[in-house]
């Protein structure tokens, strides 16, 4: 194993999800109704996540960015069981509504970043209890984001790169390698490279992402069923012809 590989074990995971298509079917009915499913998948997610939390400190938190979410644990957790399971699970119910994910899994932490801002922005936080604030007498607002960190930007900077195949993808960084050992099911790769392990999330079979499943009432079809609704949408969407070919690479691959 390279130095490279063994490094950052300690620090939190990080879990970036993202709607795709969402900025060409932004203006369709299906748009709204994808992402508000995903946003309440979450929820559901993080609160069945919570079990023995007083015991065991396991927690989720989750915050929305745009049509994307980022996902960090409350404490240190060395597998990615979680993480995988989490965006196994939300894949396969987003798939099973006709709409498509790509995850991307890293590691570095997050932090509260409203004590960076000026004491003026700070104040109206403490005065209105709220990230959103009325500007002057109004009506308009400032929305301030509450959290940054090297966990978001190496999830989300991983999730875009351009080496990696396009589509409906779930990420592993290479980096994270060894904490993928031990994982309770069958775990299946598309790919992997130096600096990314791609997992074909269609076909693997965890049983901690068929227990969240239940926990958001989702029932998902076979992967053969999905993935002719897969075949339907690229047949039916001008799409770009690199996230053809990594859609096709997830279709034809055989376990």
């Amino acid at each position: 194993m390279t130095a490279a590989q063994s490094e950052d074990t300690t620090q939190r995971w990080a879990l970036w999800i993202d709607l795709e298509g969402f900025s060409e079917f932004h203006a369709e009915d299906r748009a709204p109704s994808l992402l508000s499913d995903l946003a309440f998948d979450l929820y559901e997610i993080g609160c069945g996540y919570c079990d023995n939390a007083d015991r065991d400190g396991i927690a989720v938190f989750v915050h929305q960015f745009g049509d994307g979410f980022i996902l960090y644990p409350f404490n240190y957790e060395h597998s990615l069981e979680r993480p995988v399971a989490v965006a196994v699970a939300a894949m396969l119910a987003t798939a099973s509504r006709g709409g498509w994910l790509r995850t991307a899994i890293s590691y570095g932490g997050l932090s509260d970043v409203v004590g960076w801002h000026h004491k003026e922005i700070q104040e109206c936080v403490r005065r209105e209890k709220n990230l959103a604030f009325t500007l002057g007498a109004g009506p308009g607002k400032m929305i301030i984001t509450p959290v940054m960190g090297e966990g978001l930007i190496r999830a989300y900077g991983l999730s875009h790169r351009r080496d990696q195949p396009r589509g409906p993808q779930l990420l592993v960084d290479r980096k994270l390698e060894t904490r993928l050992e031990g994982i309770n099911g069958k775990l299946l790769e598309l790919q992997r490279d130096d600096q990314c392990i791609v997992i074909d999330w269609l076909r693997s079979e965890l049983p901690l992402a068929k227990k969240l499943l239940g926990a958001i009432h989702s029932t998902v079809p076979p992967a053969d069923t999905l993935v002719q609704k897969l075949r339907r949408y690229l047949t039916d969407n001008p799409l770009r012809q690199d996230w053809k070919d990594g859609a096709d690479m997830l279709i034809r691959h055989r376990s």
